[in-house]
């Protein structure tokens, strides 16, 4: 067995040793792995051997195993060699179609321009996009280098030019034939002609060069008007120039440019879509026309005369006004006083008639009536009369003539002459028509209807019916048919008030005595006439008026009683108190039972019986007062005394019964009272009335209660008065009385006030000067003021302010008098009336002087509405003699704010309707004030001038003296001028007691922020707070407009009216219509003249320009906001002050002190700044105000536009508005794009074939014609291409490229003989104009010729590059390494190649440096991974082993021998 064991072990030595050489024997085989041999030992064994006992049977080989340890890496020198460090293997494939692996990376290329090793085995690698990322997905392909490119040429289509062109190179010019120095014409070959040239050398599309000259010469240099230096290039090929494409104008980012006929350059990228086959005219940028500035629409008037120019008369719009001077005897006038007239007993006229025929009645003699009189039927008992009338009714008379009239059932009827139907009578002899009782009087009484008179019975026995000293109203008892002056020389009837008798309702009444009269005082009475008969009263007596409030009316108990003493300035008092009132008693259930205790009643009864007095209408409530009048008869038998004062206790209308006190009458408790001896002679009459005072409701200019806790107290005889509370004066809870004498309006008390001082009448020691300011007082409120003559002594000149012409008849005179007035030295009587004056002349009735239309949209027309003109203002007294420009100046002015953001004063609110003023004739003296309550009618579209008006009417109405007041923008606020410079007014809020709303409250509007507000006007009127239009607009915002000018326009001969809009462009408009006849001669807007066109320029749209751009406003933003924008704040003293210039007005001004928020700040700013106005008139409109939410900035930006346009706002920090920068607005130029031309003048067309813009003219001469498919030209559209002169370049002042941004193109260029053509575009991105010499800085091309193999260059990621000799490149594929999950299970091949197994796993593939995956270097080998000097030591290790088992065998033999030998 030991000879078997030791063969194996020489069997194993043999194998290492066949397995070390062969090692040693590829020491030098690129890539080669060694192997290394394992064996394992024998033992030959059964389970019944004991293992101690048993030896071994030798070795045996195991395997032989490969060692894939990093080899040694070399230096080959050849590009394609590479060389793994680090796990993997390079894939190949051999011929029969195998992949294959291995570590041995010498490569070569084959016939086929393929990379294979030694073997023929090609290499595989991936595919790889441009940018050489590998696609793993795709199958691996064999590695080609192609050794040239030919086949893929490149021709050349981009150059790119880097130039430095010199800045100090100037234009070289010539002198032409008319000696003008112009640029020299180009010639490429006299170097004369251009500054400089560069080559660059191009290439086709088969690789042939040619060399492509540019030549560069300046030809413009920059200036003011022109910013822009300019070089052109000019291209010459085979000594042929060529000219450049057609290259469209871009921005910097090269987006194609576009031009409008305004010469606006907008990009692509802003316009709507552009239709791709529209046709336009050819536009070069640098060919725009100058700049122009742009115009607003204008309409003007025809040529006027000389007069308008300066140094000339001028025109007049002032009213002239006429004047009639009266004079005055002054003798005379101390005689006027107080006129006495006997009138006798009364008589009662009864009118018999004799027929009534178709509603006609027939009187013999004259019935005496005129239309409106009154008259009771009296049927005389006969109840059966047929008439159809009432029998005690009253009736009014229509009169028809002489001796007939008909019958209304009211005044007005009558008025009308509507008549009531009546039965026809035939005859008749007992019935008959009772008019009220007539006193007879003498002729020249001078009585008219109306006329107040005070019954004196002087000292005899007192009428029935009438109260001695009592105050009545004269009803003149004139007839149609004779004294039409209305004065009559026989009767007059009475009546109880004014009212009544211009009613006709007279007052019944009896007896009296022969002496009884009439008394009056004596007044002078003016009646002024226009020849359209409209007459104007003015009169001598004004009446006194005085105002109380009564409060909390709901506290007022049932029999609470008012009682108000009045004392006039003869100190005769006169205490009225009012019946028992009723709970909550109504305002005017006071005025009618204080109007019952005034009146002066002596009311005759008729029937007394069971107490129970019987007196038809009586009028009185429980706890009137009245006095038994028993005139004189002490036999009067009714238990009653006379003289003595009884109370009233109401029963009916008719019936009542009489207490001897208030309580009982209350109470209900009547005294006992018996018929008297005879009725009718006997009389209950008022205690204290006597007619002087009349009370009525405060009420408005339109009649309607304006302040329902108001009385008003009139004392129509003028003389003045005062208040006190009467001894009677009873009322519950808070209910109370206040005066309105006093500043204070303090609760009426027994202490009087003082006395009004608005009542105006003559005394009897009249001089001129006084009845001056009488009759000048009565003249307020009318169209004619009366003043005492500056030149003329004893002389009052009458006056007609808007020119009229005007008669005065002098209605009234002192009875007393004779001669007192004369009118130029002819003494004039009553009822005379002058000559009609001649002097006056009306101002122009500038009312509506025409309707103007701005800035209409011609495709809207409706939406634009015309404003009619009012220029009334022009017929101020001050403008005699206007000149054209000063015309047009306040032109300007007019219409701006007619157009403009006025708004209206919005009055609904109590508060801001009502404030108080005070009045006093002297502020030097020591006499009480004039209180006045303004109210004023609730409304919300108050214009300055209706405003103003209506509280001038109250003021004047009030005061009885002349105060103007008018609207002063400039101040803001309400002016009040006085009659007087000596007087003096006062504005406050009204106290609690006269508020409107029945408690106090300030007065913002009018700048009263206060309780406490109280200002004294200054000498100008006015007052320290400022009163801003708080209303709507008057104007809508979309109707309005801003910066109308009035013009002007002279020469020698004359000028004319020229109004222009306000904005400037095509879009600007302007139309003048509807013009008034007295505009038409005044400014020469004649809708009917031979320059009528001139009335108007309409808006336009056309293909070019006519007038330009719009305009724009200065604009000014502020800084950041330092409040919060979404809460409230409050703005004091410290932060409510602003200085704002507009234009060129400028104002500082406060904001009212307050709690704001920001939305209610914004608004009141604004209509702040756009009530500005300064003292020369020029007034603002139309500057919004916005607030940026998301920026927290305030932004102002002006209604007017253009070059006067300008802003400037200065406030406090917390607004953002401090240090802030104006703005001015601009008038804006244009350049209209210029059309070029061809050399035969015809317009070059420009359209788009095929994406690239070409070159047309519609004759196809010079140029062609249009294609076929597209339309013939017709206009341009709105935006047109822009493009660039050929071959231009364009430098800034600064030296920087601007155009072309995108380059210049060639198209179609022939070269060389082979007929081909090359487009090529030339960039000059990154050329300059600096000073220093011309430099190429860079320049390149992308054309390229065929090129062949030059290197192979395989990156460190596998990346194949090929670079050839044309410079181009081509990726060829990326290497890829191969690895396995277990390298020993390769199968070897031969020649470092080995084959996949079961054993060794599918290869995984990666780029060489990933992850798992070795690197690769290119020009390097791995070499083999054996070590010689551990070979040899192997190989003699093996040896050795060899040896040994061969003695092994030996020594066995000889023992095997030597046993044999023994056996044998």
């Amino acid at each position: 067995m030991s000879f078997f064991t030791s063969l194996t072990g020489l069997n194993a030595a043999t194998t290492q040793l066949s397995v070390t050489s062969n090692n040693i024997a590829n020491a030098g085989t690129t890539g080669f792995k060694r192997s290394r041999s394992d064996f394992g030992d024998i033992f030959a064994t059964s389970p019944l051997q004991k293992a101690s006992t048993v030896v071994g049977q030798g070795t045996a080989l195991k395997q032989v195993t490969q060692e894939f340890s990093q080899g040694n890496i070399e230096l080959s020198g050849n590009s394609l060699d590479l060389a793994v460090t680090g796990e993997g293997f390079f894939p190949i494939k051999s011929s029969d179609g195998q992949n294959l692996f291995t570590r041995n990376g010498s490569f070569l290329l084959d016939e086929q321009n393929t990379v294979v090793n030694s073997a023929g085995q090609f290499l595989r690698v991936a595919s790889v996009d441009s940018l050489g990322k590998a696609d793993f997905q795709a199958d691996l392909v064999p590695l080609t280098i192609a050794p040239s490119t030919v086949g893929q040429a490149i021709a050349t289509s981009q150059i790119d030019l880097a130039i430095n062109f010199p800045a100090e190179s100037l234009p070289l010019t010539q002198l032409n034939d008319a000696n003008v120095e112009t640029v020299k014409p180009f010639n490429p070959n006299d170097p004369t002609t251009y500054a400089k040239s560069a080559a660059v050398t191009i290439f086709d599309e088969n690789g042939n060069d040619f060399l492509l000259t540019f030549f560069y010469r300046r030809v413009e240099v920059a200036s003011s008007t022109d910013p822009f230096n300019k070089w052109q290039t000019h291209i010459v090929l085979d000594g042929e120039e060529i000219t450049p494409g057609l290259g469209q104008a871009t921005s910097a980012d090269g987006t194609p440019l576009f031009v409008d006929k305004y010469g606006t350059i907008i990009p692509e990228t802003e316009l709507p879509v552009i239709n791709e086959r529209q046709i336009a005219q050819k536009y070069i940028l640098d060919d725009l026309a100058d700049a122009t500035v742009s115009t607003p629409a204008t309409a003007s008037g025809e040529k006027l005369g000389l007069e308008y120019l300066d140094g000339n008369d001028g025109v007049n719009f002032a009213p002239v006004v006429p004047s009639i001077n009266l004079t005055f005897d002054d003798e005379e006038l101390a005689n006027v006083g107080t006129h006495s007239v006997t009138v006798g007993t009364p008589t009662t006229p009864s009118t018999v008639f004799d027929d009534i025929t178709s509603d006609v009645i027939t009187t013999t003699p004259n019935h005496g009536y005129k239309t409106g009189d009154q008259v009771t039927f009296n049927a005389q008992g006969n109840a059966a009369h047929g008439t159809g009338l009432t029998d005690g009714d009253t009736y009014y008379v229509i009169y028809l003539s002489d001796t007939t009239f008909s019958l209304a059932s009211s005044a007005d009827n009558a008025e009308d002459g509507t008549a009531l139907s009546i039965t026809d009578v035939a005859t008749n002899l007992t019935m008959t028509f009772d008019s009220a009782p007539e006193l007879a009087v003498s002729a020249g009484h001078g009585l008219e209807t109306g006329d107040r008179v005070v019954y004196n019975a002087n000292g005899g026995t007192v009428a029935n019916g009438l109260i001695d000293g009592a105050t009545y109203y004269a009803i003149s008892s004139d007839s149609e048919s004779v004294d039409s002056d209305g004065i009559t020389d026989d009767t007059v009837r009475l009546a109880r008030t004014y009212a009544d008798a211009v009613a006709g309702t007279g007052i019944q009444f009896s007896g009296g005595n022969a002496s009884q009269s009439l008394d009056f005082s004596e007044i002078v009475t003016l009646t002024m006439s226009l020849p359209d008969g409209t007459e104007e009263v003015v009169s001598s007596v004004r009446p006194a008026t005085a105002s109380i409030d009564i409060l909390e009316t709901a506290d007022i108990e049932a029999d609470d009683r008012i009682s108000i003493t009045l004392t006039d300035e003869d100190s005769t008092s006169r205490t009225f108190t009012t019946a028992a009132l009723e709970a909550d008693a109504e305002v005017a259930d006071i005025i009618a039972a204080l109007n019952t205790a005034s009146a002066a009643t002596s009311l005759v009864f008729t029937d007394v019986t069971s107490n129970v007095v019987t007196a038809t209408g009586h009028g009185y409530q429980t706890g009137d007062q009245v006095v038994f009048n028993a005139h004189g008869d002490s036999s009067h038998g009714t238990t009653l005394t006379d003289g003595s004062t009884y109370y009233i206790i109401r029963s009916s209308d008719d019936t009542f019964k009489i207490a001897t006190s208030y309580a009982n009458a209350v109470a209900g408790t009547a005294t006992p009272m018996t018929a008297p001896s005879a009725y009718g002679a006997f009389t209950f009459d008022s205690v204290e009335g006597r007619g002087e005072y009349v009370f009525s409701a405060s009420t408005d200019v339109n009649g309607d209660v304006d302040k329902a806790s108001r009385i008003v107290i009139t004392r129509a005889d003028g003389k003045n008065f005062k208040i006190a509370q009467g001894d009677d004066h009873s009322l519950s809870g808070d209910a109370a009385v206040h005066e309105n004498i006093s500043s204070s309006s303090a609760t009426l008390s027994t202490t009087a006030t003082a006395f009004t001082i608005n009542g105006k009448t003559l005394d009897s020691t009249v001089t001129v000067s006084e009845l001056a300011s009488v009759l000048n007082a009565g003249a307020i409120g009318t169209s004619y003021s009366v003043d005492l003559s500056a030149t003329a002594s004893n002389t009052l000149t009458v006056s007609r302010a808007d020119g009229s012409n005007f008669t005065v008849t002098t209605s009234r005179i002192p009875n007393s008098t004779s001669d007192m007035i004369s009118i130029a030295g002819v003494a004039v009587a009553e009822g005379d009336t002058t000559s009609l004056t001649t002097t006056g002349s009306a101002a122009a009735d500038l009312s509506a002087a025409f309707d103007l239309t701005i800035d209409e949209d011609p495709n809207e027309p409706l939406e634009t509405d015309s404003i009619t003109i009012d220029l009334s203002a022009l017929a101020d007294p001050a403008n005699t003699g206007v000149h054209g420009s000063d015309i047009a100046e306040l032109m300007t002015k007019e219409i701006n704010r007619q157009l403009g953001d006025q708004r209206y004063f919005d009055l609904s609110s109590d508060a801001n309707r009502q404030f108080r003023m005070t009045f006093k004739a002297d502020r030097s003296s020591d006499d009480p004030v004039q209180v006045v309550d303004v109210y004023i009618p609730s409304g919300s579209a108050y214009t300055e001038t209706a405003l103003s008006a209506e509280i001038e009417r109250q003021l004047q109405a009030a005061t009885g003296t002349s105060i103007e007041v008018s609207y002063n923008r400039a101040s803001k606020g309400f002016v009040f001028l006085t009659q007087d410079d000596r007087s003096q007014l006062t504005i406050t809020n009204v106290p609690e007691s006269a508020s409107l709303s029945g408690s106090a409250v300030p007065n913002t509007l009018f700048g009263l922020n206060n309780l406490s507000a109280d200002y004294t006007l200054d000498s100008r009127g006015r007052y320290p707070s400022e009163v801003i239009a708080n209303g709507e607009q008057i104007v809508e915002s979309a109707q309005q407009r801003f910066g109308i000018v009035v013009e002007f326009d002279s020469d020698d001969t004359g000028g004319r009216f020229t109004i222009s809009s306000g904005t400037t462009g095509d879009s600007s408009g302007i139309r003048i219509d509807n013009i008034s006849d007295a505009a038409a001669e005044l400014f020469g807007f004649n809708p009917t003249g031979d320059e009528s066109a001139n009335l108007e320029a309409v808006a336009v749209d056309l293909p070019t320009a006519v007038r330009g751009v719009a305009s724009t406003p200065a604009k000014v933003f502020g800084r950041q906001v330092g409040i919060n924008p979404d809460e409230t704040f409050f703005v004091d003293d410290s932060t409510n002050q602003f200085t704002v210039t507009v234009d060129n007005v400028t104002e500082t001004f406060k904001l009212p002190v307050g709690t704001y928020s920001l939305p209610r700040f914004r608004e009141a700013l604004e209509n702040r700044i756009n009530a500005m106005e300064d003292s020369r008139g020029n007034s603002i409109s139309g500057v919004s105000v916005t607030f940026d939410q998301d920026n927290e900035i305030f932004t102002f930006t002006t209604g007017t536009t253009g070059n006067s346009a300008f802003l400037q706002i200065s406030g406090p920090a917390r607004y953002g508005l401090e240090n802030i920068d104006s703005n001015a607005g601009q008038t804006v130029t244009y350049r209209s794009p210029v059309v070029d031309r061809a050399s035969n003048g015809d317009p070059i067309l420009v359209a788009k074939i095929d994406g690239v813009y070409e070159e047309f003219t519609e004759s196809g001469t010079t140029l062609p014609s249009l294609p076929d498919e597209y339309p013939d030209f017709d206009q341009d559209p709105e935006y047109r291409p822009l493009f660039l002169d050929k071959g231009e370049l364009t430098f800034d002042t600064a030296g920087n490229l601007i155009s072309p941004i995108d380059g210049i193109s060639l198209n179609n260029v022939v070269i060389g003989g082979s007929g081909n053509t090359l487009n090529i575009d030339i960039d000059y991105a990154g050329s300059t104009q600096f000073s220093g010499d011309f430099s190429v800085n860079s320049q390149g091309q992308n054309g390229q010729p065929n090129g062949s193999l030059v290197s192979v260059d395989i990156a460190d990621d596998g990346l194949v590059t090929a670079s050839y000799s044309n410079g181009t490149q081509d990726l060829k594929g990326k290497i890829v390494l191969a690895t396995f999950s277990t390298p020993n299970g390769l199968r070897q091949l031969g020649d470092s190649t080995f084959l996949e197994s079961n054993e060794s796993g599918a290869p995984t593939l990666g780029e060489p440096g990933g992850a798992g995956f070795g690197t690769i270097r290119a020009g390097a080998r791995e070499r083999a991974n054996v070590d010689l000097t551990s070979e040899l030591v192997d190989l003699i290790t093996a040896q050795r082993n060899f040896q040994a088992n061969a003695k092994a065998i030996e020594t066995s033999s000889t023992l095997t021998s030597t046993i044999i030998n023994i056996r044998s």
